[in-house]
């Protein structure tokens, strides 16, 4: 294999790397699109109501179970979404080509001072010093960006897995959601010991003008 040809293989695994983390961007946006509207479907169908009768009805306790289930699924794979958006390690790129015009230039000028050398008179000189200087920074950045792709792949997969198994949980939630719906116990039903601590818990001012009408009333009477 001639340099030319290892310089073409080493810019074709560059550039594809490169690529490739352009594409798991775009497929990490539309699952970022999905995980909000699945969290807002899990709140939607959430109740606390009835925590107390967790243990003391099968339906009630299915229905928990089945928002556990949807839960932590939707919390891993936000982890793993995080993960493959965020990479831990950097990837590596090349200089500007700012930086590679000038050095360029300064090689063309070492090449014409240098006099009494038949190499500085070939015009493929300079290509072959351009080609020998730029094939170990893109098999380094090959080498350095193809793990941190494969990485972020998997994390990708995981997160999708998971908002999956979170998506059924959400079904299942939601079919409990209207079974306990259909039997009557209503969203946020309020129950005795609740309303007994809503009529303790009554404004300062109505006890004031009850108490101020009741001795109205006495000296009326009087």
């Amino acid at each position: 294999m001639s340099s030319r040809d290892f310089y073409d293989l080493c810019y074709d695994l560059y550039k594809r790397e490169m690529d490739d983390a352009d594409v798991i961007y775009q497929r990490s946006s539309s699952t970022l699109f999905a995980l909000p509207i699945l969290f807002a479907s899990f709140y939607a169908l959430g109740r606390t109501d009835l925590l107390p009768k967790c243990f003391s009805r099968v339906d009630i306790f299915f229905y928990y179970l089945a928002s556990v289930t949807a839960m932590l699924p939707l919390a891993v794979s936000v982890v793993m979404l995080f993960l493959a958006v965020c990479p831990c390690k950097k990837y590596k790129s090349l200089a500007s080509m700012g930086v590679w015009q000038d050095w360029r230039t300064q090689y063309q000028e070492y090449l014409t001072n240098r006099q009494g050398n038949d190499q500085s008179q070939d015009p493929s000189a300079l290509d072959a010093a351009m080609i020998e200087n730029i094939c170990p920074r893109l098999a380094e950045a090959q080498t350095n960006n193809a793990p941190i792709n494969e990485k972020r792949r998997g994390y990708l997969r995981s997160s999708v897995l998971w908002a999956a198994v979170g998506m059924i949980g959400i079904g299942l939630q939601a079919i409990l959601y209207f079974i306990l719906k259909i039997r009557g116990i209503r969203p946020w039903q309020k129950t005795n010991l609740q309303r007994r601590s809503h009529r303790l818990l009554r404004p300062m001012r109505t006890r004031r003008w009850s108490t101020q009408h009741q001795r109205r009333r006495m000296r009326q009477k009087r």
